[in-house]
């Protein structure tokens, strides 16, 4: 045997290192784990032709507008337009506080009913 193989540091390092190895491997997680299935038809077919626009990149208005000159060569539905234009919108990315404040007021908890006697 090698001096190496007999020392206890050897395979404390070895250990060690294949353990940082593998949580390198580990899946991500984070915002895509949340994101609409519209996110997987953005990620496969956005960004083939230019740069990819990322959510909250461009205006609402900006997004129609591309969305009337790609409706040619990129074949979506109506509604994975409707749905891609919101996702990519910033009130879906980011809601601003007047959108927050126009929101209406979350919905009171319905009372316990009491018992009868």
């Amino acid at each position: 045997m090698s001096e190496r193989t007999k020392s206890p540091w050897g395979a404390v390092t070895t250990a060690v290192t294949i353990a940082i190895a593998l949580a390198g491997c580990a899946p991500a997680s984070g915002p895509r784990a949340a994101e609409p299935p519209i996110a997987s038809v953005w990620r496969a077919r956005c960004g083939t032709c230019h740069a990819r626009v990322e959510p909250g990149e461009k205006s609402n208005a900006v997004l129609k507008e591309a969305a009337k000159r790609h409706e040619k060569r990129v074949r979506l539905t109506t509604d994975q337009w409707d749905q891609l234009i919101a996702w990519l919108s910033p009130q879906a990315a980011a809601p601003t506080p007047a959108a927050a404040a126009e929101a209406p007021p979350a919905a009171a908890a319905p009372a316990a009913p009491s018992a009868s006697p």
